[in-house]
Order: C-alpha cells, then sequence, then structure tokens
C-alpha cells in the first residue's frame, strides 16, 4: 500500500517525515494504523543518519534494522509527523537499532 510518506525537514541534527491523513491508513478504530506510525519513524531515522553521515556518506556499503521497538501513549489522528530526536514525544516513541557495514577510507593506513 502507498502510503504517502514524505520527508519534509533534514539537517545533520534531526529529520522529519510525515504521512499525510488518509483513511486508506486508518485501523478498525478510526485512528491511524501502528503500521503507518512505524513507518513514519523508520524513514525519519533513516533519513536522519543520513543526515548525520553526509560528510561519510560514500563509505557506507549497507544499513539495516535489526531491531525496533515502540510504545504509543494515546490514538493518533490525521497527519502524522515523525520526528527523529527525543523531544516533543506526543503520541508514542519508536526506537530501531541500526547495523551498518562502512567500506574501508581511501586514506587509511594500510
Amino acid at each position: 500500500m502507498f502510503t504517502g510518506a514524505q520527508v519534509t525537514a533534514l539537517d545533520a541534527d534531526q529529520a522529519l517525515a510525515g504521512v499525510p491523513d488518509n483513511p486508506d491508513l486508518r485501523s478498525h478504530v478510526n485512528t491511524v494504523h501502528a503500521v503507518a506510525l512505524h513507518l513514519a519513524a523508520d524513514i525519519a531515522c533513516a533519513v536522519a543518519f543520513v543526515g548525520a553521515a553526509t560528510p561519510g556518506l560514500g563509505e557506507v556499503e549497507w544499513m539495516v534494522v535489526r531491531d525496533s521497538h515502540s510504545a504509543f501513549f494515546k490514538p493518533a489522528v490525521g497527519r502524522i509527523r515523525a520526528i527523529c530526536d527525543d523531544n516533543d514525544v506526543l503520541v508514542g516513541k519508536v526506537s530501531f537499532q541500526y547495523v551498518t557495514k562502512l567500506a574501508a577510507s581511501q586514506s587509511a593506513a594500510v
């Protein structure tokens, strides 16, 4: 299913991703489905990594999610904004553990 998720802000300190208010993304109780919330958080955190790693991004061979946890504090309704930082937790908190493989630096001594 297409969620319409979009990255709306990115810098070296934080990233912001959004999911529009879409009836197709609602659960059986008419709130935003947890999977859509989790997806928005995953996109925001992956993009935050890109923002933070920009100077060495060419050295990243791959990055995968090893583990993730989510806790939702109240029902989510309307447009969703996922912010990759520890501030302004309103609806829930999702944490990710990523594993990244970096290529050997061209300037490294052998």
